[in-house]
């Protein structure tokens, strides 16, 4: 199956599957080549990594990863039990500095010409302007979509990575390519190739997501549901395809209003995004939905928040 938005790689049928197969006991040789996973270093800085050891049963889910610190690529260093997390705002606030609003041209879709035949009704169904500020901050959004994502090479990203992980399942990760990421709803182990569509951009508002105090209570529940055997879903690239949503509706102007009226693109995009996400959750939920469904599901949200956005930022405050 092959869903618009890019969501489901994985052959849904065999998506559990996966997950119950890295379930580890003593007696199954294939499990056991999952036990005592470390990292080894050679001289020449290459790295190998061993597959990681996880388990899921039941409403508990552990996982347990090596301590040591990796090497990456460019000889930096991050030590994934006391150095690897950051905060969104620090993450905002190193990308405001180090990122170029001319990193990518300027997004915003143009009204249908069509429209423009009719200037009534033009001048009526064109979205509002936004001001000099607001316009660039959404060119900050526009860049970070069109950024690309190198955890594995640029220390920030690595760390951003991590923190989703920890936050997720409690536990530090490698920093390498390897069957963890699918863990948590990755395509493959390879995280990077899931934000081509989206860029750096997915990966801010899964730290925001993670890190948001209004949801912290109910991340785990979250997560957990995305395990189920009948239900599961592929937790980060569904965040992933949200922010695709979400850029699109940006582009189109649909979010001008609401950010004109809170002062604010970026946070009022972020907010957004955590709003949908929950409700995409609760959707789920309630609606006993299942991979086939996905499609159905992010359609509703989109034309949700289409017609009314303002819904989503409640859906933030309440939380499921």
């Amino acid at each position: 199956m092959c869903v618009t938005h890019g969501l489901f790689l994985m052959d849904p049928a065999l998506e559990w599957e996966y997950i119950q197969n890295v379930q580890l006991t003593d007696n199954t040789k294939q499990q056991e080549a999952f036990v005592n996973s470390q990292v080894k270093y050679d001289p020449n800085n290459e790295v190998t990594q061993k597959p990681v050891h996880s388990s899921y049963c039941g409403d508990t889910c552990e996982f347990t990863f090596p301590s040591e610190k990796f090497s990456l690529s460019n000889g930096n260093r991050i030590d994934t039990e006391n150095s690897d997390s950051v905060t969104y705002s620090q993450c905002r606030d190193h990308l405001r500095m180090h990122t170029s609003l001319e990193t990518c041209a300027d997004l915003t879709i143009s009204p249908n010409s069509f429209l423009r035949k009719f200037s009534l009704f033009h001048c009526l169904l064109r979205p509002l302007e936004l001001s000099s500020n607001l316009r660039d901050e959404r060119a900050f959004v526009y860049s970070l979509s069109c950024t690309k994502c190198c955890p594995f090479d640029i220390p920030l990203h690595g760390k951003m990575l991590v923190t989703i992980f920890k936050r997720l399942t409690g536990s530090g990760a490698c920093l390498l390519k390897g069957v963890h990421w699918e863990l948590i709803g990755f395509q493959g182990s390879d995280p990077t190739t899931d934000f081509r569509s989206t860029g750096l951009l997915s990966l801010v508002c899964l730290v925001y997501f993670v890190t948001d105090v209004n949801i912290h209570g109910s991340l785990s529940a979250l997560f957990r549901q995305s395990l189920d055997p009948v239900q599961h879903f592929p937790f980060c690239s569904v965040g992933i395809n949200i922010t695709g949503i979400l850029l699109q509706l940006l582009r189109r102007g649909v979010l001008n209003q609401l950010c004109i009226h809170r002062n604010s693109v970026l946070d009022t995009f972020m907010r957004l995004f955590t709003g949908m996400f929950c409700c995409f959750c609760k959707t789920w939920k309630d609606e006993h939905c299942t991979i086939l469904n996905a499609q159905t599901v992010f359609d509703r949200l989109e034309k949700l928040c289409r017609k009314n956005p303002r819904s989503f930022l409640k859906m933030h405050s309440n939380r499921p």
